[in-house]
């Protein structure tokens, strides 16, 4: 971090150049993450009518051996659905360290950006005479802004498609990062706009290579 602001001399691009280099180490596991969740999809396509259809016809430890050897037949264990979550959990010491250090940055203390005061504190725009459930009574615009940057990343990754879980799941990041400092507030912020432009960069050339492939 120190590094790259010596390099930049500019907060804005350095925290860009930080959230891309996080990004591009965490690459490998993303991606590892996304194959395994559509074999996961792929399967689970394949062997639920089949379950379904073992548990109207049997029943008891009869069904279960029945669902064990469909599995088998599938080279699957039960477990199957588990892996891309143990992927993602090989990410999170990595995202700890990253939240400690911009948590911790001397640099980041009485730093301002845009209508931000200061980084190492929420950005507070407003005082409201009353206090909101779980929000307080200070106003972040931050929180809100990374709020819509994740459900944008939902839409694009969905086929352009907003499920009522991708609406949860921007409501939740809201609420967990809205007392947060501003630069923890605003890192996650560039990194759902990176994950974005990833998105954007890696459809076209999986369609081209998908077409390219001979029959």
């Amino acid at each position: 971090m120190n590094y790259l602001q010596s390099v930049f001399s500019n907060l804005l691009v350095t925290l860009l150049a930080f959230s891309l280099s996080i990004k591009l180490c965490l690459y490998p596991l993303n991606y590892a993450t996304q194959v395994s969740q559509n074999r996961v999809s792929a399967i689970k396509a394949k062997i639920e009518p089949i379950i379904s259809e073992i548990k109207v016809h049997f029943d008891g430890e009869e069904a279960h051996n029945k669902i064990m050897q469909a599995h088998k037949d599938m080279d699957v264990t039960p477990f199957y659905t588990l892996k891309p979550v143990l992927i993602t959990l090989l990410q999170v010491p990595v995202l700890v360290a990253t939240f400690n250090v911009l948590g911790e940055a001397s640099i980041m203390r009485g730093a301002q950006l845009f209508w931000i005061a200061d980084l190492a504190y929420p950005d507070s725009v407003a005082t409201l005479p009353f206090a909101i459930p779980l929000l307080g009574s200070e106003v972040s615009l931050l929180p809100f802004i990374m709020a819509f940057a994740t459900l944008a990343l939902s839409f694009f990754s969905n086929n352009r498609q907003l499920s009522l879980s991708a609406f949860v799941m921007s409501a939740g990041f809201l609420i967990l990062f809205y007392p947060f400092p501003a630069i923890l507030v605003l890192y996650w912020t560039l990194v759902n706009l990176w994950h974005l432009a990833f998105h954007f960069i890696e459809h076209p050339i999986r369609k081209f290579f998908k077409r390219a492939r001979p029959i």
